[in-house]
């Protein structure tokens, strides 16, 4: 009984501080705080000091903004109050994805605006609700508790806010050098979100990707197609047939040496929901066979993300003498990106029509992520929380996107546990789109599972 006592009185607490959620999640998204190049990198230094301000609010002391060597810092802040207690780990992004009006904005990106119990502006869900949620947790449980801080809680704190999740690999490939800070006992990342609003679920896999740009030259200058057409080698046909030849008549990507398989896990994704969140019109079929889920989370996907080629505006009667484009491929859990560029690679030099000359640049690697088979305390103390606060069961469910952080993480503390949730909900938050948006009752329902997780696990 006084359990249940307990539980209602903090998620009471969590309630109240929806205004200062809110205020906070508005701040942070009014700073374009983006890695890529070309933007102005004070917008990002100033969010980075915006976060580490409220980092204090709620006690930390011990805040470093830790240069990673990358543009953005990653702002890190811990508490150590007993080696034998447990070391948990918040992680969170506060970089965010460029956020252009032509993509279909209906308000300014940077100016968070409330509609409908959703909150919209670049980074509101991805991935600034995130930091907002770590810490409304923190600062119920501390008030359930009457603390003063953080630093009087019974367990230890890392808190790692980054600055470059969105572009670059800053961060994964500095951990190495520094691994005994990123140690820790269970993982909170809150980078993610539910299949369906109201329906949490942990997501325990992420696909990897390799990326690659491919340059196809068959002549040396454009040639008069018609003088030439026909006989003259197009590059861009033949990167048509090599594009081509990634898919089968279905519609799969099949690639010799990239594996496969049909998911395992009992998440409920089905045609139909896929449909509405993909919003695909009427008409229109899916593409590949087998379920939404295995076609989602444990299958390969080649896309083409880009293509350089003289636009309809700039074209003419030419044969086409050089094209480029750039390849992502996503992979499944259980094979090496190193592998999987290769085999990439590999398919196509063996494909290359009429001796065309190939060549290939800008290769990137992000590893695939599996929190575990079956989990272990953490993971089941999570399941309950999060069940309790959405008063729906607990599920589990992959993920299409990659975060390369976790697998890096996973090597420094490979007993550990990685909890990966969040408001983020597949529904109508469109990360990485226009509109984006988090939906309140969302970032109260995982705020709720957050604190109550960390009031549990003391």
């Amino acid at each position: 009984m006084r359990e249940h006592s307990d539980t209602t009185a903090l998620f009471k607490l969590v309630e109240a501080d929806k205004l200062q959620r809110k205020e906070q999640l508005a701040k942070l998204v009014s700073y374009q705080s983006l890695a890529f190049p070309g933007y102005d990198p004070a917008q990002s230094a100033e969010c980075a000091q915006l976060v580490a301000a409220l980092l204090r609010d709620v006690g930390f002391a011990d805040i470093e903004m830790l240069d990673v060597g990358g543009q953005n810092p990653t702002v890190w802040a811990e508490t150590r109050i007993d080696d034998d207690a447990p070391t948990i780990f918040l992680y969170a992004h506060y970089d965010v994805q460029p956020a252009p009006l032509e993509q279909g904005w209906d308000s300014d990106p940077w100016t968070m605006i409330e509609r409908d119990g959703r909150y919209f502006g670049r980074g509101s869900a991805d991935d600034k609700a995130g930091i907002v949620q770590h810490l409304s947790a923190l600062r119920a449980l501390c008030e359930q508790r009457g603390l003063h801080g953080v630093g009087q809680l019974p367990f230890n704190i890392k808190v790692c806010f980054e600055g470059e999740e969105e572009y670059g690999d800053s961060l994964p490939t500095y951990i190495p050098k520094d691994a005994d800070r990123f140690e820790a006992d269970v993982f909170l990342v809150c980078d993610g979100g539910n299949l369906e609003r109201g329906k949490p679920i942990l997501q325990t896999t992420l696909r990897g990707v390799v990326e690659l740009n491919i340059e196809v030259q068959t002549l040396p200058n454009a040639l008069h197609s018609g003088a030439f057409g026909g006989p003259a080698p197009d590059a861009y046909l033949a990167l048509t047939r090599l594009i081509s030849s990634l898919y089968d008549a279905e519609g799969n990507t099949v690639i010799a040496g990239v594996k496969d398989a049909d998911y395992q896990g009992s998440a409920d994704y089905s045609d139909e929901l896929f449909r509405r969140q993909a919003e695909v019109p009427e008409g229109i079929e899916l593409v590949g066979t087998g379920s939404v889920a295995s076609r989602l989370w444990t299958r390969p996907a080649a896309t083409i993300v880009g293509v350089d080629m003289p636009s309809i505006e700039e074209s003419s009667n030419i044969v086409i003498p050089k094209v480029s484009a750039r390849i992502s491929l996503r992979f499944p859990p259980g094979q090496d990106g190193a592998e999987v560029l290769e085999a990439l690679k590999q398919h196509l030099l063996a494909r290359v029509p009429w001796g065309a000359d190939v060549s290939f640049t800008s290769e990137n690697i992000m590893n695939a992520f599996a929190a575990g088979d079956a989990g272990g305390p953490y993971t089941a103390l999570m399941k309950d929380c999060l069940t309790e606060a959405y008063q729906s069961p607990c599920g589990e469910a992959g993920s299409g996107g990659s975060i390369p952080l976790l697998g890096v993480l996973q090597q420094v503390s490979p007993e550990a546990e990685f909890l990966l949730f969040g408001p983020i909900d597949s529904e109508l938050s469109n990360i990485h789109g226009a509109n984006e948006s988090v939906c309140e009752q969302e970032l109260e329902n995982c705020t709720k599972a957050e604190a109550l997780f960390m009031s549990r696990l003391s």
